[in-house]
């Protein structure tokens, strides 16, 4: 399921890119965030190929083309002189759980992606049988414990606030249990933050 953005963002995300035609440094932002929103989706999507089929594909792309267009955008590869087409970032924004403003945001270096609003199609799997492993495999990311205290003590404690919509739709899952939700917040944190790194230290070569 996708959703239809209204004429105004399609002008917007259009001009942006035009903006921002060959330019190396903005894409290669993109492309890191864009990254660990893929992992954030579901830890099961750290194989491209998977999340390909199963989050481009249905869009209407054929696996080829969606398979040179992930990798491409999480390589901050300028596509051809052309560039991404409107009608390509929206497709990827969408599969990616975020919206075409928080990507002209991360090109134009004014912020980070956010994820879809809180009435879009949620990103997570459709049923539990399918977010089980999901969860098991988050539990086995190195250096979750840290996260998962933090996200405990939140829960435990007077301080606890979902971050976002993403988290917000962990925590009304009903499908899920306390300890269920709390890996999985704690796994989407962890990510986030690995990637944040990654961005600034590219950024830091790049200023050398």
């Amino acid at each position: 399921m996708t959703t239809t953005p209204d004429a105004g963002t399609y002008q917007r995300l259009a001009e942006a890119l035009t903006a921002h035609r060959g330019d190396v440094a903005a894409y290669q932002r993109l492309g890191a965030q864009m990254k660990a929103r893929r992992h954030l989706i579901d830890p099961r999507y750290g194989n491209r190929q998977l999340f390909v089929r199963e989050r481009l594909v249905p869009a209407g792309l054929k696996e080829s083309a969606a398979k040179k267009l992930a990798y491409d955008l999480e390589h901050g590869t300028l596509q051809s002189r052309g560039g991404f087409s409107p009608g390509n970032m929206l497709i990827l924004a969408q599969a990616y759980g975020t919206t075409p403003d928080s990507v002209i945001a991360v090109l134009d270096g004014d912020g980070e992606l956010g994820p879809l609003t809180a009435d879009s199609p949620p990103p997570a799997p459709a049923t539990r049988q399918r977010t089980l492993p999901t969860i098991a495999a988050a539990r086995t990311a190195e250096g979750i414990e840290r996260y998962e205290a933090a996200v405990g003590a939140e829960r435990d404690g007077d301080g606890w606030e979902a971050r976002d919509a993403d988290e917000l739709r962990i925590w009304a899952d009903p499908r899920l249990t306390e300890d269920e939700k709390r890996t999985l917040v704690s796994y989407r944190r962890l990510v986030w933050d690995q990637a944040v790194r990654s961005s600034q230290g590219d950024a830091g070569l790049m200023r050398a």
